[in-house]
């Protein structure tokens, strides 16, 4: 019901709730007798993007679509009974993919309305969705990216109801049960089709498969490994969908070019573990002196030997307060790497050797907050000495909020 949020103004459909979907779409199937010109409310003629274009500029006129050339939802036919019934609409936007005659970005964008109240005369009963999205589209889709797994979800299904219940501009969807992730995989599809990135989630125990079967024997161990790579090769498979549609345009003037949306197609993978960090023992406030050596022996290197950077790294982001899906950047400073968290309100190095240089340069930047290893000091305490003194000095006189908290782990 939410994503019906236009009312029609006028006509024999007047205060109607309806919603407006893009009559080109770059992931249309190239068929023909849909390519042609559609005049605008301005008299100017509009057309998908591509390299053919009907002899006559005329409204209707058609041509043989190449296979990269963008096409139409519907024949000019339908075009003509649809608008005539007043179920198109034009829309002035300077964000249009579509292109003039000579090649020349339009101004206009051409939808059509999909009415609220047919939708719920229509109804449509569960035993339909179940026939249209069946279990044998959803092995096909598999197939055809080279992935073995039995009974997978049809990832159609997963964008049909994300189409339904009106998934935006970066909104996030989640799977606690994620399997071979279809619904990774229809975020994905779902992002290029609306050209606006859809954030996803997906959650899968790393439940074994078994020795026998088809995905083992492919060199996947366990289900979230299946859900992985299928992940990896629908962004692939999606990257090069965006690449043919950028030569789509390239007969057009220059200058004049359609702006390809510009998506992050990537994604992490993270597993729940234990801390990077030993953590300190205090169940036992009145153990022996022997044993509070012990401890305090463990913890002079307190960071597991086999943690990488990444891990580390993550760790801290999430002990300060940010989220996985923070934008870090990865940052090079006197020579040094250091990682800027939502754009340098924290900068965490994890070098084993801190320096003057780096100090200065952290405190030019003026982070929030600033973390580094301590036995990146290896030892040095005057220097560390020094660098606690030169915060310090920054934030004096300073508001509380405005002062920057460094911390050594």
């Amino acid at each position: 019901m939410k994503v019906y949020t236009k009312i029609e103004e006028e006509g024999p459909r007047k205060g109607e709730r309806y919603r407006s979907m893009g009559l080109y779409q770059a992931m249309l199937d190239v068929r023909a007798n849909q390519r042609y010109y559609i005049e605008c409310p301005d008299g100017t003629l509009v057309i998908p993007p591509g390299i053919t274009f009907p002899r006559v500029e005329k409204e209707g006129e058609q041509i043989e679509p190449d296979d990269v050339d963008g096409v139409w939802r519907w024949t000019y036919n339908r075009y003509m009974k649809e608008k005539t019934e007043g179920n198109v609409e034009f829309i002035k936007s300077n964000q249009s993919s579509l292109i003039h005659p000579d090649g020349s970005k339009a101004s206009w964008n051409v939808y059509y309305k999909i009415w609220l109240k047919d939708r719920i005369e229509d109804g449509q009963l569960p035993g339909n969705i179940l026939t249209k999205f069946e279990s044998r589209h959803a092995s096909a889709e598999l197939k055809d990216l080279d992935i073995p797994f039995d009974f997978p979800k049809p990832s159609a299904l997963v964008k049909f109801l994300m189409s339904i219940t009106g998934i935006s501009k970066d909104d996030i969807v989640l799977d606690f049960f994620a399997g071979s992730c279809p619904l990774s995989h229809a975020a994905i599809e779902y992002s290029i089709d609306n050209e606006q990135l859809t954030h996803f989630i997906c959650v899968q125990l790393p439940e074994k498969t078994a020795e026998d079967s088809e995905e083992y024997k492919s060199g996947y161990k366990t289900i979230s490994d299946i859900g992985k790579e299928r992940t990896r090769r629908v962004i692939k498979k999606m990257g090069e969908v965006l690449s043919a549609e950028k030569k789509k345009c390239r007969n057009q003037l220059p200058g004049m070019e359609k702006e390809i949306p510009v998506l992050d197609l990537g994604f992490k993978v993270f597993k729940l573990d234990r801390s990077n960090f030993k953590i300190w023992d205090g169940s036992r406030p009145d153990a022996p002196e022997e044993e509070l050596i012990r401890q305090l022996s463990l913890h002079i290197d307190h960071i597991d030997p086999h943690a990488t950077q990444e891990d580390i790294l993550f760790e801290l982001l999430l002990k300060a307060g940010f989220t996985l899906t923070e934008k870090v950047q990865k940052l090079e400073m006197a020579g040094k790497t250091v990682y800027s968290a939502a754009e340098n309100v924290l900068l965490i190095c994890l070098e084993d050797k801190i320096t003057r240089e780096l100090i200065d340069a952290v405190v030019a930047a003026e982070p929030r907050q600033f973390l580094c290893l301590d036995k990146g000091f290896q030892g040095n305490d005057q220097l560390k000495a020094n660098a606690v003194q030169t915060f310090n000095a920054l934030n004096q006189g300073r508001d509380k909020t405005e002062q920057i908290v460094f911390r050594t782990v």
